[in-house]
Parts: structure tokens; C-alpha cells; sequence
């Protein structure tokens, strides 16, 4: 359970439970087991000798609590000794790995995935690393799944991607080359603009180009997150990890340090802490825990609290209020702004000298931005994601008084969570957003909003950036890497394409009865409805500006709704349920 005032992954009602009926009834397994209320079991059955199983149990604090065995299908179970195990092999992760193996081709070899592969060659009564150490990075971090192809020969799976042994664990090499990282944050160098640089979860920050795209090298480690450059000087850059701890080099990367000088180590900090480089002054830095620090003479100088705590205090522990989001205007440095974890938004027009919360009629949920216009100097959009709250409302809201009132410019977008916003600069209508369902943007303030591109798939887009050197959007997806898109066809509102497929909106969807399409006036496409599988359903319409097709018949699934007006095709998805 996870949400905004409580993250626990144990509980009563985690155990082992049997059917012999296919699922008709189950028996909760208890003999010689431990006692409920801890978290993660994971279970092995011996594909030889299935009444002989294994299971892994994680305690409350993510550790492992023991390792189980039984060769009566469940009847009673006996402890396995865990001698030589490392205390901390889920490292406090466990509920987010562990698991137990038996190798279906030698039944004395058992496996643990943890932080490291843990092997076992005598059931379990002695245990080795079976992979080498994690921070080598000769195989990654954090072990999920092991799949056993012959008795030596086991592919492993990691939050650094597949490997693949085929000498029994004493050799393994990186088999994939899949463009599936997690980013958190995305950015680009101004001394190398053809190059995209972003912090991974897991895989740290990482840096290239589509030339070279099979390599791009690791350029820190831990959970990565916003890269900063300094534009003044090639030599300083900034790197962060988890938590908000944030290195600096000034030798371009021979050495780096902590930039730590003056904040507070007892403060709330973001796992995705926020920190920039002031634009206007290329010396000034801020991040932000409860609080907003400032650095002047950065990376050289001392952290200064110029905030009082900006959240709702400490109600329901640290790690549910804290500073989420902090920016400020690109057009005066003395506007800042920053948004919490627990639902405040606020402003500072005095470079934080004094401090006005402007939440008023905002949602009270997650702020995940805060980004003054590039154009109007009194404009200012916030998002919030609501899945804490169990709220899948899209949340975007645009004020022209600098905070102090709100108006709903989420218009028609879906219902997914929105996690970034760009407005675009020298064009005040034109707005990018990163949302759980890819990049959507806008060309007339909200009232409509596009999905950007044809080929991105539904995936969590985190960050959304801008390449102004070549005129690409950069988005940070959860899974599918960094993806760019041109702007150059979108940059004027009269592109047909763009036109056709702002003014054409389908609704309600999902649908279960009727589903209706709203056309341009001045425009007749042809329209065409497709099932996943390509076949061309009936239509059975009624109306001309606002269709409304009957799609009662229909089987249950997703449909492609196609609009064509000569050389221009738009494509948009709807549900049958």
C-alpha cells in the first residue's frame, strides 16, 4: 500500500496459499513457516520432484527473514540455513526484489536475488556469490528473474538489463542492447548539442547520441537524476543521486564532490530532489528540501536557507512532505517557485526574501511542476499527479497573476497523471506536456490538446525538455528510453495534420454503447473504424459536425479511429468495453 500518508509492503495476509482445484479453494500452508505480517514470499517448485518446493520470506524492514523448504507439496516445511549470506543481500529492498531459484537441471543448486546472485551448490546448507560484486558493474545491480536453459547455461535479469551465462555463473556477458531505461530527467550540454544526457533509476546518468546509440557510457552511478551544466564553463557540471545528494566537477569530470556545504543532513529530502542553476545569474544555485537553500558563487559556495518549511510539517513521516517541484522565471530571477509533496504551491517574488502560498483553489495533490512562461512575465502553470490519492484526473492549471488565481486548462486530455509541463518559448499557446500516457501538447492554451507523435507507445513520460540547438523535444520515458521529436512541423498552428487532428475529439472513451465524434466544420474527412486486428468495422451514424457512431455490437477491445482528407491521416484509439 502506497499513497500519500502511508508506504508499507507487509502485512497479515502475506503467506503461502495452496489449491489442488484449480483455484476453487485455497489452504493456507503454515507448518514449520514463519508467523504472518511480514512482506515479499517468493516459491520455486523442483519441476522433477514437484512436492518438493522453496520459499524466501523478507521481514518488515525489507531483509530477508529465512529461506523454507518442503518435499510433501506443502504439508510441512523446514528451515534452510542461510550460512554465508550477506545480512544485508536485499540491502532494505526486498519488497522490491527477492527471489528464491532451484536449478530444474541439478536440484542441490539454489539461488537468492538480492542486491547479488547468492548460490548455493549443496541445498542450501553454504552460500557464495554466484555473479561478480554489483559495484564492479561487470553484471548489474539488483537481481529479478533467472531463467535456466540447460544446467550451465542461465539468463539473469537486472535493473542494468539481461546477461547470460553459459559456464554455470563463472563467465557472464551484457546480451541486450534494448532501449528500455527508466529516466527520471533529461537535459542537453550547450557545449555538446547534438548530445542528450539523463538520470536513470538504477543505472545512474548516462550520456550520447543516436550515432552511437549501442554506447553510452556511464558517467555516474546510483539512481540518476537532473544533470546540470554550467554554461559559462565546460569544465563544471553537476550530477545527482538519490535523496538529493549532488556532486559537482570543475575538471570536467576527473574528480567530483559533494555540494553539501550548509544543508542541513536531518532536512526532508526528495527522492527526486529539485535543483537548478540560476539563468540569470550563471554563479547562483538552488534546491530545495522542505525548504529552499540558495548558493551564491556555486560550486564554491555555502548552502542558505532562504525559505521557511514550505510543506504541511511532518504529519505523515518525511518521506510525504517535502519540496517536489522548484523553479523559477526565465524572464525574472526573482520569481521562484516551488510545489510540495503534499499539495502546497508557492511563490517568491523577492528571490525568497518573503514567501506567499498560492495553493488556493489548486487540487490538494502531488505538484509535480511549477514553470513560469517564457513570454508573459505574469504567467505561471502548475501540474499535480493524483494516483496518491487515488485521483487519475489530469491536473493542469494556468494562472495570468502570478499564482494568486487558477483557471483548469486540462481540457481534453486523458485521464492519466501529468508530470511535467514546457511552455514554449516565444510562443505563449504552444504547451508540451509529460504525462502517464506519452507527450501531449497544446496550440490554443488548453482548450484541445494532440498527442505528440505517431510511434511513441502509452508509456510514463517523466520529463519533457527542449533542444533548442536542433529543435527536438526530448522526453524521459519510464522504460522506453529517451525519445526526441521534431518540432519543426508543429511550430505552425496552420500545419493541416495538426488542425485535423486538434479539432477531431472522440468521446466518451472508454464507451460501451456509443461514442461520439466531433469534426472540424469546415472540414469532410473520410472516417473509418478499425478493430486491433485490422478489420474494418460498420458504421452506424447519426449526425454531421458531432458523429454518433453505434458501436453497441461491437466485441469488447480496442479500436483505431481513422480520419483521412487527402494526403492527411489521423489516427486515435478508443475502448469498447
Amino acid at each position: 500500500m502506497r499513497n500519500n500518508q502511508v508506504s508499507i509492503g507487509y502485512g497479515n495476509a502475506a503467506k503461502i496459499y495452496k489449491t489442488t482445484d484449480g483455484g476453487q479453494n485455497w489452504t493456507v500452508l503454515t507448518n514449520g513457516l514463519p508467523a504472518p505480517g511480514l512482506s515479499r514470499i517468493s516459491l520455486d517448485i523442483l519441476a522433477s520432484a514437484p512436492q518438493t518446493l522453496y520459499a524466501s520470506f523478507v521481514d518488515q524492514g525489507y531483509n530477508l527473514n529465512g529461506i523454507y523448504k518442503t518435499t510433501n507439496g506443502g504439508t510441512s516445511w523446514s528451515s534452510i540455513p542461510t550460512n554465508g549470506i550477506d545480512q544485508n543481500a536485499l540491502g532494505g529492498f526486498g519488497w522490491y526484489f527477492s527471489h528464491i531459484y532451484v536449478n530444474p537441471y541439478n536440484p542441490n543448486e539454489l539461488f537468492l536475488l538480492g542486491i547479488e546472485l547468492w548460490k548455493s551448490v549443496n541445498g542450501g546448507q553454504s552460500w557464495n556469490i554466484a555473479t561478480p560484486e554489483w559495484w564492479t558493474y561487470e553484471v548489474h545491480a539488483d537481481k529479478h528473474a533467472l531463467q535456466f536453459l540447460d544446467a550451465n547455461t542461465w539468463l539473469l535479469g537486472t535493473d542494468g538489463g539481461l546477461y547470460k551465462t553459459t559456464t554455470g555463473g563463472e563467465y557472464w556477458n551484457d546480451i541486450d542492447v534494448i532501449p528500455n531505461t527508466q529516466f527520471y530527467r533529461v537535459t542537453t550540454n550547450p557545449f555538446a548539442p547534438g548530445n542528450y544526457y539523463g538520470g536513470a533509476q538504477d543505472n545512474g546518468t548516462t550520456g550520447g547520441n543516436i550515432t552511437n546509440y549501442e554506447d553510452w557510457p556511464r558517467l555516474f552511478g546510483g539512481d540518476g537524476f537532473t544533470a546540470v551544466f554550467d554554461p559559462a564553463d565546460p569544465s563544471v557540471y553537476y550530477y545527482e543521486v538519490q535523496n538529493g545528494i549532488i556532486y559537482f566537477t570543475n575538471d570536467d569530470g576527473a574528480n567530483f564532490d559533494v555540494l553539501d556545504d550548509g544543508l542541513d543532513p536531518n532536512d526532508r529530502y526528495n527522492w527526486d530532489m529539485p535543483y537548478f542553476l540560476s539563468a540569470s545569474q550563471s554563479q547562483t544555485m538552488y534546491c530545495a528540501s522542505q525548504r529552499v537553500y540558495r548558493m551564491d558563487g556555486a560550486p564554491y559556495g555555502t548552502w542558505e536557507p532562504i525559505s521557511p518549511d514550505l510543506t504541511d510539517g511532518n504529519v505523515f513521516g518525511g518521506a510525504f512532505h517535502d519540496i517536489s517541484t522548484l523553479s523559477q522565471s526565465p524572464l525574472n530571477g526573482d520569481n521562484l517557485y516551488a510545489g510540495t509533496s503534499d499539495g502546497n504551491v508557492w511563490r517568491s517574488t523577492n528571490n525568497g526574501l518573503n514567501w506567499d502560498n498560492v495553493t488556493t483553489t489548486l487540487p490538494e495533490r502531488y505538484v509535480t511542476s511549477v514553470h513560469a512562461s517564457k513570454t508573459q512575465p505574469n504567467t505561471v502553470y502548475v501540474t499535480h499527479s493524483g494516483y496518491r490519492d487515488g485521483d487519475y484526473i489530469p491536473h493542469v492549471h494556468k494562472s495570468i497573476n502570478n499564482g494568486s488565481t487558477w483557471v483548469d486548462i486540462s481540457g481534453d486530455l486523458p485521464q492519466v497523471a501529468v508530470n511535467d509541463i514546457l511552455p514554449f518559448e516565444g510562443k505563449d499557446s504552444l504547451l508540451f506536456l509529460a504525462t502517464d500516457a506519452g507527450i501531449y501538447g497544446t496550440v490554443n492554451m488548453g482548450a484541445n490538446w494532440f498527442r505528440v507523435g505517431n510511434n511513441m507507445p502509452i508509456i510514463i513520460v517523466n520529463d519533457v525538455d527542449f533542444n533548442s540547438a536542433t529543435g527536438r523535444l526530448i522526453a524521459g520515458t519510464h522504460g522506453r528510453s529517451i525519445m526526441t521529436y521534431s518540432l519543426d512541423s508543429l511550430l505552425s498552428v496552420s500545419a493541416p495534420e495538426l488542425v485535423l487532428d486538434m479539432e477531431i475529439q472522440l468521446f466518451p472513451n472508454p464507451t460501451t454503447d456509443v461514442v461520439n465524434i466531433k469534426l472540424p466544420s469546415a472540414k469532410k474527412p473520410t472516417i473509418r473504424i478499425f478493430s486491433v486486428d485490422g478489420k474494418q468495422m460498420p458504421i452506424s451514424s447519426t449526425g454531421s459536425t458531432t458523429m454518433t457512431v453505434d458501436v453497441a455490437n461491437y466485441p469488447k477491445g480496442i479500436y483505431y479511429f481513422v480520419a483521412e482528407e487527402g494526403k492527411h491521416r489521423v489516427v486515435k484509439k478508443f475502448v469498447k468495453s
